[in-house]
């Protein structure tokens, strides 16, 4: 197990994933084990759902469809993470430190649910300040977006806001 509090939780929204990294990890010691975490965010499918039940009454072979969706969706988090994990490496840290995690549901909710695991030992948050797709948020500043706003607000720990 590893130390309590001293892991670095470190979010990846599969955008500029290098670039991220590379600024990111100037604030994380060497030593600090790493958690590279990327969150399938359900709800668009949830969304596509809801739209074909209504109009539709459903669809026939959903459930195969929502299986391929969810494998690409695995695929595609598989590799953002090994990208990572290999960017981290050439950096300087040890493979042994680094942890790859994906998750499925809202981003927001998933990252405080990781941070807040105790055999974790999450001790700081990095996570970019917005998302760069689509219209800014209607409430609070364009600055930060609603994820990076709700981990600041509901973190367990410390939270490092990268613009």
């Amino acid at each position: 197990m590893q130390n309590r509090k001293t892991s670095v939780l470190i979010c990846l929204s599969g955008l500029d994933s290098a670039d991220f990294i590379e600024r990111a990890t100037p604030h994380v010691p060497l030593d600090r084990p790493i958690v590279l975490l990327y969150v399938v965010d359900t709800r668009p499918a949830q969304d596509i759902g809801y739209i074909a039940r209504r109009m539709h009454g459903g669809m026939q072979g959903q459930a195969g469809r929502e299986a391929l969706m969810e494998a690409a969706d695995d695929d595609v988090g598989n590799a953002i993470l090994q990208e990572a994990t290999a960017l981290c490496t050439r950096i300087g840290y040890s493979s042994q430190t680094i942890t790859r995690q994906i998750r499925r549901g809202r981003p927001e909710q998933e990252i405080i649910a990781t941070a807040s695991q105790s055999d974790l030992g999450i001790g700081l948050v990095v996570i970019g300040s917005s998302y760069k797709r689509g219209p800014h948020p209607l409430i609070g500043p364009a600055s930060v977006g609603h994820v990076a706003r709700f981990v600041v607000d509901h973190s367990p720990c410390d939270v490092l806001l990268l613009r």
